[in-house]
């Protein structure tokens, strides 16, 4: 349930700041406050999650798949997430090239612990 809200609320706050930037279609999108300007509801998108939810369900059919399925989305995050702090020491902040692949080294291995186990 958590995981489910937190997944709405993210997306519904990714979609309204890409329109906010032009870069998505606009789309209605309906405040559920006068108080308060970040609650929001956009239905289309709250229709697209409720389908792809469906969808996942019946390729995964069971809960256990479901959840081992999730175990490996977040260590893939994590791992894209290494990465991209990676590059940033790099190219943004111009760190030492020893002290990155050091930074790369101990959280890749980690990460592959991790992995390890919910494969």
């Amino acid at each position: 349930m958590i995981a489910s809200q937190a997944m709405i609320s993210a997306t519904f706050s990714c979609i309204k700041q890409a329109m906010a930037l032009g870069c998505f279609p606009g789309i209605k999108i309906v405040h559920t406050s006068r108080k308060f300007m970040g609650q929001i509801y956009i239905p289309v998108i709250n229709w697209f999650l409720m389908v792809m939810c469906i969808i996942i369900i019946a390729i995964f059919q069971r809960s256990t798949n479901i959840a081992n399925a999730y175990g490996i989305a977040e260590v893939a995050v994590m791992m894209v997430s290494t990465s991209l702090v990676t590059l940033v020491m790099l190219l943004i902040w111009q760190t030492n090239l020893f002290l990155a692949f050091c930074f790369l080294l101990v959280f890749r291995s980690v990460e592959l612990i991790y992995m390890s186990s919910v494969l």
